[in-house]
């Protein structure tokens, strides 16, 4: 007995140390109850020998004091069946502010457990953690709790709502709700924790967002906010903040001077890699790699595989990421969402996706989400369509001997800018393997993101590290000794992505099987197209095989698509393609691809709000004709033999045939020079027929360029084929001078096209600083001749220099190619007033073809 009561005694001492005291009554009744079975005589005399008296309170209350029981009611025989709670008030000042504290009792075991509370609303939370806790300690469920006298089970009516419990947010909202409608304030229909009042009379307007007990106001007023302040706080407890610095969870930063919000997570990142132990991981650029592909096989199947990603926290881990996602970060949605697929059951592949998806968080920790609408006009929604609905074109190049290192830094730099990729278009230095630097590309982007990578002479781009546009002049020329000046690097990365909202993209590539399948090829477009948007497409980038005539194919395109089809592109190197189910892994193959083309056709099921893409294109042309016009005669296709067609020419005054000699002699005879060193253009003039699908068969007159290859006594060879017998002819040579010219005229013509952008519409007129009707050029491609650059003009950036001018700041990128595509007709080379001025031409010499894209917003919607 000495030893139980030295015990409790110890107990009571230790509660009283932590500020818990009881009067000698409720000690006795735990005395009593702490007790063990074998002394239940004793329990049972004491409790009897209370006298039967009257108290002094019963007596005021004029009842009168019950006896106990002649017999106790037994205790339960199991852990947990029953526990007794109760919560206690503390008045003793010296609790560390604890006001109250909760008991449980074990029915069985009758042990006591204490919990320290300094508000009532934490009653909750303590029982969870103290039935976990015995939950866990003894191996049992807690069957039942009884307080409040005695009553099992009961259901309370809920007559105020208590932070913390289930009823209590929408108690709160319907309050709020109440409050604000009697204000005059309206929620938004598409959120109803968003709520708004507009002042017609001034076109002021005030936006009041909600989450449960954090709110944020935003107005131009700040009289009128600081009034709907004052009316809140007669209903609701408030403590006004102050300026927006903080939004559940979210930092917000202003810039007024770039009229911009900036909204950041990087402390709950920061917190969440700290967590789950990888704040000092390998950061990797990119969100779930195309190597990692996730699926349902690699769940886990046996019992010690479950059991031990049972112990990986991988549903908190996504949860975490989607939290982020939800709010400054879209670029992880793709990632976050194919991860999340598999919460049911995660594998250990799985869980490497999570981590490599939480590495790139940490990549881009520092990354903020750019808010423009607030700063510039939050009153006006369509304002905030555009600013989301402006198509990105970002654009990077390096030079780098390495081919891992130079696409992991362009392919960072590409992917550190706000963009989920709709395409890719990469070049790379002739050095590098083709295969190994495509197969690099697309593991870095998702499976069905059209990417083609080519090989390129030179490219011009914006340097990934300085940021500055440059010129890539790299080692090609057989005499590297002429051309020291010119030599930079024979390897080297440029990569262009984009995403054009109201456009979609197809990759569509042109096989070649005993010859070019140029029908299907066509079909194919014009499926595709028609099927987007009931239209043609609006324009396509076009990159064929150095080692085929793509001329015919090019003649059927210009005779099947308008001038209002934009055809460009790069129209002789190596490539490789990937884009869907369309992957092409080696150009060596018959059946394999002599070209592909990415379509551009606008989309029908475009959501509102979003503007009009269109592609623009302009030429610089560099070769001028010279000589007479000729026949050509004899004509010989050295085909397979070699890609070239051998031929002789004749003149109307001259009735005789002239051959590949004499041809030359007279072109360098005028041209002053004494040997055959200059390089000589030929072209041809051939009417051929052409028909489409839909219409009837009818002829085309083109203009077809080929490089003179050599004259011989009998012929003049020059590459390419698909030259006939009396097809018209002239000789053109490169003109530095022409090139000069041509490149100041299409400056000209991007000026007046910045011009008629800038116009800003008259019809629709209103307060605003920036018109929503303003269009824009938003980026550009050039492909340039290989022979042009510095090679032709003695100094860098010439080409790009039209552009540059135009729209600074603008992203801009060019290939030089052998061979450039573009959809026009011969008014660069003739006098529109001249017997050719009908005569079509889609594949140059010697030339510049520049892409412009520009965005014209939505009109409003009333």
């Amino acid at each position: 007995m000495t030893d139980h009561l030295n015990i409790f005694q110890g107990i009571m001492n230790q509660l009283s140390a932590m500020g818990i005291n009881f009067d000698e009554e409720i000690q006795g009744l735990f005395l009593l109850g702490s007790l063990p079975d074998s002394w239940e005589i004793i329990r049972t005399s004491l409790s009897n020998s209370a006298p039967n008296e009257k108290c002094e309170h019963c007596l005021a209350g004029k009842q009168n004091r019950v006896s106990f029981k002649s017999h106790l009611p037994s205790r339960k025989t199991e852990l947990l069946e029953l526990v007794h709670s109760h919560l206690w008030s503390n008045e003793d000042e010296d609790c560390g502010g604890a006001l109250y504290f909760a008991t449980f009792i074990d029915d069985c075991s009758r042990k006591l457990w204490v919990y320290v509370l300094k508000t009532k609303d934490q009653v909750l939370g303590v029982f969870k953690q103290f039935q976990a806790s015995v939950e866990r300690e003894t191996g049992k469920k807690l069957k039942c709790i009884r307080t409040d006298n005695g009553k099992e089970n009961f259901v309370c009516k809920l007559k105020k709502s208590l932070y913390g419990l289930k009823q209590a947010p929408d108690k709160g909202y319907k309050k709020f709700e109440s409050q604000d409608g009697e204000q005059g304030y309206k929620k938004t229909s598409s959120d109803h924790c968003v709520f708004v009042q507009r002042f017609s009379h001034d076109d002021d307007f005030i936006i009041l967002l909600l989450y449960v007990d954090d709110m944020l106001i935003v107005g131009k007023n700040a009289s009128r906010i600081g009034e709907l302040k004052k009316q809140l706080s007669k209903s609701f407890a408030m403590k006004d903040l102050g300026h927006a610095k903080q939004i559940l969870g979210m930092s917000i930063t202003r810039s007024r001077d770039e009229k911009k919000l900036y909204l950041s997570q990087k402390k709950y990142i920061e917190r969440v890699l700290e967590r789950f132990n990888m704040k000092n991981a390998k950061r990797v650029s990119t969100p779930l790699p195309g190597h990692l592909k996730l699926s349902k096989k690699m769940c886990p199947t046996t019992t010690e595989e479950k059991e031990r990603m049972a112990k990986i926290p991988y549903s908190s881990a996504v949860g975490s990421l989607m939290y982020a996602m939800v709010c400054t970060r879209p670029d992880i949605a793709h990632a976050v969402g194919v991860v999340s697929r598999f919460l049911e059951n995660p594998g250990k592949e799985h869980w490497e996706g999570c981590e490599v998806d939480t590495r790139f968080w940490h990549w881009y920790t520092l990354e903020r989400l750019v808010l423009y609408v607030v700063c510039v006009d939050p009153s006006n929604p369509q304002l905030i369509l555009l600013v989301l609905n402006i198509p990105p074109l970002f654009s990077y190049c390096c030079s780098i001997p390495q081919v891992q290192d130079a696409v992991d830094e362009v392919v960072d730099k590409v992917l550190a800018r706000p963009i989920r990729p709709q395409f890719v278009i990469a070049s790379i230095g002739p050095s590098f393997c083709l295969e190994e630097a495509h197969c690099l590309i697309t593991g870095r982007f998702g499976c069905q993101i059209p990417v083609i990578t080519s090989t390129s002479h030179r490219i011009f781009g914006q340097d990934a590290n300085t940021n500055e546009f440059e010129e890539v002049q790299w080692d090609t020329f057989e005499d590297n000794d002429a051309h020291d000046d010119l030599v930079d690097e024979d390897k080297g990365v440029l990569i262009t992505v984009g995403l054009l909202p109201g456009l979609t993209v197809d990759l569509i590539p042109l096989k070649k099987s005993r010859g070019l399948m140029t029908k299907d090829f066509m079909r194919s477009i014009r499926e595709c197209s028609f099927s987007r948007s009931g239209s043609p497409p609006i324009g396509i980038l076009l990159f064929s095989d150095e080692d085929i005539d793509i001329k015919p194919v090019l003649a059927k395109l210009d005779y099947a698509f308008s001038s209002e089809t934009a055809i460009v592109g790069n129209g002789g190197s190596k490539f490789f393609y990937r884009g869907g189910t369309a992957i092409n892994r080696s150009n060596n193959k018959a059946s394999s691809s002599a070209a592909v083309a990415l379509s551009f056709s606008r989309d029908i099921g475009k959501p509102p709000g979003v503007g009009e893409t269109q592609f623009h294109v302009m030429l610089s042309t560099g070769i001028s004709p010279i000589g007479p016009t000729y026949k050509a005669v004899y004509v010989k296709a050295m085909m397979p033999r070699e890609y070239s067609t051998q031929l002789m020419g004749t003149t109307e005054d001259i009735d005789m045939n002239l051959d590949g000699d004499t041809l030359l002699d007279q072109i360098y005879d005028e041209l002053g020079y004494h040997t055959h060193s200059q390089a000589l253009y030929v072209g041809v003039t051939p009417r051929r027929k052409c028909t489409s699908q839909r219409d009837h068969p009818s002829w085309i007159t083109m203009h077809e360029f080929h490089v003179v290859l050599r004259g011989e006594y009998e012929d003049l060879s020059v590459h390419g084929d698909g030259i006939r017998n009396y097809d018209s002819f002239r000789f053109y040579h490169r003109n530095s001078d022409l090139a000069h010219a041509s490149c100041n005229n299409v400056s000209n013509n991007l000026r007046s096209l910045k011009q008629d952008l800038n116009h800003l519409t008259h019809d629709h007129t209103n307060s605003n600083d920036i018109d929503m009707h303003k269009k824009s050029v938003f980026g550009g491609m050039m492909f340039a001749d290989y022979g042009r650059g510095k090679l032709l003009f003695g100094e860098p950036n010439v080409d790009a220099s039209p552009f540059l001018e135009n729209f600074p700041g603008v992203t801009f990128s060019g290939t030089y190619c052998n061979g450039e595509i573009a959809h026009g007709d011969l008014s660069s080379y003739e006098d529109r007033s001249k017997e050719h001025s009908y005569v079509r031409c889609s594949f140059y010499e010697n030339s510049t073809v520049y892409l412009v894209m520009s965005y014209t917003p939505a009109l409003p919607q009333h």
